[in-house]
């Protein structure tokens, strides 16, 4: 009989530490002591997040929010990378984000669609986060998630491509979707 080998955040991190991934040309990621292995990304993924990294960085200044992009935020027993985050203004130096650190998470889902509105979501919830998008590429809609509770999100909308959506943080700003989901 076989069982599965549980690790914990520093398990997990000294393994990154003595190199235990490098030339591995997989994506991980360390949920709830495991690490999970990602399906390869799409050309459209990369467009969003490109799309998404501009519009974070020419929607805030530094002195209000530090943006990461793929980067680790430390939540209990998981170290999700959101694709896009929103984080205090600050710098982290050698600690990871945690969940009070987070302004807004936005993941793109390609394949990942129900995991990110499933159990991301549920992580992210209980972890406190307040403003949660999921970018869904096929159906061209964001899922924003409110109000985290820990049983998840209490609000869930979804915006369609003729609409703009505006995080919690900085209300003032729009993100309009059909800029986001044009080819051009």
């Amino acid at each position: 009989m076989s069982s599965s080998l549980r690790l914990a955040v520093d398990d997990y991190e000294r393994m990154i530490a003595n190199g235990a991934f490098v030339g591995l040309e997989r994506r991980l990621e360390f949920i709830h002591g495991e690490i999970r292995e990602m399906n390869p990304a799409g050309p459209y993924y990369f467009d969003y997040i490109e799309f998404l990294t501009y519009w974070s960085h020419s929607s805030v200044s530094r002195d209000e929010a530090r943006i990461q992009i793929q980067s680790a935020i430390l939540l209990g027993d998981s170290l999700p990378e959101p694709d896009v985050m929103w984080l205090r203004a600050k710098r982290y130096g050698g600690q990871r984000p945690r969940g009070s650190d987070a302004h807004l998470i936005i993941e793109v889902a390609d394949t990942s669609l129900r995991y990110d509105l499933g159990e991301k979501a549920m992580l992210y919830a209980q972890a406190g986060i307040t403003d949660y998008w999921v970018v869904g590429i096929e159906s061209q809609v964001v899922h924003q998630h409110r109000n985290p509770t820990t049983d998840g999100y209490q609000e869930v909308q979804v915006f369609q491509r003729n609409e703009t959506l505006s995080p919690l943080f900085k209300p003032s700003i729009s993100l309009p979707l059909d800029k986001l989901f044009s080819e051009e």
